[in-house]
């Protein structure tokens, strides 16, 4: 499905916020030892360029070694719109965990979006 041109404009910082959202939530669940605060609950939502953005939840798909696999639903709604158009992404990244401080940094970011149609 080709995404309409009113979501495509917000793409990018869509892109980029909904990798935030899954990666951070990827970390926390590989690590539940950490302090709890700071969680802002889910679904997370944000506008942009008149087009609200909602992730749900993310699920681990796997993080086996180096590499962490997830997926999220994804909707777009532009302010006009009476319904969203929901999709998933599908996100893939190398990672390292600093055993002491435990930190989790990400490299090789891939990531793969479906929108229904």
């Amino acid at each position: 499905m080709k995404l309409p041109l009113i979501l495509r404009g917000g793409l990018v910082s869509f892109l980029s916020a909904v990798a935030l959202a899954l990666l951070t939530s990827c970390a926390h669940q590989r690590s539940q030892s950490g302090p709890q605060g700071g969680d802002l609950g889910w679904p997370r939502s944000f506008s942009n360029n008149g087009v609200t953005f909602t992730v749900y939840q993310p699920r681990l798909k796997s993080w086996s070694g180096l590499l962490v696999q997830a997926r999220a639903v994804v909707a777009a709604q532009p302010d006009r719109a009476s319904q969203p158009t929901y999709g998933t992404v599908n996100f893939s990244a190398t990672t390292f965990t600093d055993k002491v401080s435990r930190p989790v940094t990400l490299s090789n970011l891939r990531h793969q979006m479906i929108w229904s149609g």
